[in-house]
């Protein structure tokens, strides 16, 4: 990726640092095809060998692994007055002090993605601590925001607060210059991430009024000089 120059080593160096802590990460790019999983898979390469990984099952997930399920929201078709209570404890439940969430992908496309009321559990899970890596479906942070706030996810501005790093992919021109052979075929059109944001949650000043500041910019793509 570093060599293709999807992202320079800044970049690369600020996500190593930020999975190392597992701070939440969202891989985001419009079409399929553009590579989200293949940024995913190498960031997690980032996450110390003590980390549990926690896959997240898709449309047949049931979260028996997570105790705070129920008081994520989590019901899994059981009566309304029984949400609340957790769902039947396993052997080896999840810790949010060492976990990270692995969603292949937040959409309803496929059984194996997840999407409704599962993704808001994971989402929401995310302010208990628990970290997450998971891609989407969008073009910009603000398709990420409209997607998962619209129903069938509909969380609020305020959980969304903790969805730690969110990065846009996208397949872009090539730069000027003679194609650069990858793989054995020219890369033409070439992947960048065009921006990395970081949202950051709500938080509480000295006095202890709710302060809700905008995502920071970590890195954008300069077309002219083809740099992240």
């Amino acid at each position: 990726l570093l060599r293709d120059g999807g992202l320079d080593r800044g970049l690369a160096a600020l996500l190593w640092l930020l999975c190392e802590r597992r701070v939440p990460v969202v891989v985001a790019a419009g079409p399929s095809g553009v590579g989200k999983s293949t940024l995913l898979a190498a960031l997690l390469d980032f996450l110390p060998d003590d980390v549990r990984r926690g896959p997240v099952r898709g449309a047949t997930e049931d979260f028996a692994w997570l105790p705070e399920a129920g008081q994520l929201g989590w019901s899994n078709g059981r009566d309304e007055a029984d949400a609340s209570a957790p769902p039947p404890a396993t052997a080896d439940p999840a810790d949010p002090a060492d976990t990270v969430l692995l969603v292949p992908e937040l959409s309803g496309h496929l059984p194996g993605y997840t999407w409704g009321a599962a993704a808001r559990v994971v989402v929401r899970a995310t302010s208990l601590g628990y970290g997450l890596a998971t891609t989407i479906h969008a073009d910009s942070l603000e398709e990420v925001v409209a997607t998962l706030t619209a129903p069938p996810v509909s969380l609020t501005a305020d959980e969304l607060g903790h969805l730690g790093v969110v990065l846009i992919l996208r397949a872009v021109a090539a730069p000027p210059g003679p194609p650069r052979p990858v793989g054995g075929r020219m890369t033409e059109p070439v992947r960048r991430v065009v921006a990395a944001h970081w949202i950051r949650p709500v938080a509480r000043d000295a006095g202890g009024h709710v302060q809700r500041l905008g995502p920071a910019v970590l890195a954008t793509w300069e077309p002219s000089r083809d740099v992240v």
